[in-house]
């Protein structure tokens, strides 16, 4: 989790709302932080997510009540009254069966993330010693729950070569920055050269990772890298 207690004051001094993006953090947790020091935070519940439903869907948490009365005019064509309608929404409500779904999944989300942990634990002891990759590194107080595990490699095409020869799954989240997505063609900053941006995104590589994968299936994403960087 980023520093929200730095945040916090950054958008108190400046007067803006502090919105967290949770989407890939189901469980994620800071032990310095002991109240919620944003107004809102919104979760995604695609399929794949640590807390998934069996289609799209999400939600936003908000302990602010002008907000949270706004959230429901908004996912609701701007309705909370049949056929009366305040202002422009959208049709965002979430299907009963993923409600169904969600609230059996998030009784063993906690468990879920464990094991997320013992194979990032396995990957980081495994891989630490290659000094072409970049891991991650996880701040001493805060609680990962590990969606993607990405490392950065310096022979991408080598290595998903190898992987693919291997089957072993990947992922490359993600492989076009935003500065150079045409739906940014308009913004002045457009296919301008960011150094770290546009390195990373030949750099990054998604290991597979899930709650049930065996120590065995891991070790050998482990071996694969390790024998190609």
């Amino acid at each position: 989790m980023a520093d929200l207690k730095k945040l916090n004051k950054l958008s108190n001094k400046h007067s803006l709302y502090l919105i967290e993006d949770s989407a890939q953090s189901h469980g994620a947790s800071n032990n310095k932080f002991s109240s919620n020091l944003s107004i809102a935070a919104a979760y995604s519940f695609y399929p794949g997510k640590n807390l998934g439903a069996w289609g799209d869907g999400g939600a936003v948490t908000t302990n602010n009540k002008k907000l949270y009365e706004k959230i429901l005019l908004l996912r609701n064509w701007g309705s909370v009254k049949k056929y009366h309608h305040e202002e422009l929404g959208f049709n965002s409500r979430l299907q009963p069966l993923q409600g169904v779904v969600l609230s059996e999944k998030i009784k063993k989300l906690k468990y879920w993330n464990m094991l997320r942990n013992d194979i990032a634990e396995l990957y980081l002891s495994e891989l630490d010693s290659i000094d072409s990759l970049t891991l991650p590194r996880v701040k001493e107080e805060n609680y990962h729950v590990w969606h993607l595990f990405v490392i950065r490699v310096q022979s991408r095409e080598q290595i998903l070569r190898e992987f693919n020869s291997h089957k072993v799954e990947f992922g490359i989240h993600y492989p076009v920055p935003i500065h150079r997505q045409n739906a940014y063609s308009n913004h002045k900053q457009f296919n301008k050269k960011f150094n770290l941006a546009d390195s990373y995104a030949g750099q990054l590589l998604s290991l597979p990772i899930f709650p049930k994968m065996k120590k065995s299936e891991a070790m050998r994403v482990a071996s694969t890298i390790k024998k190609y960087s």
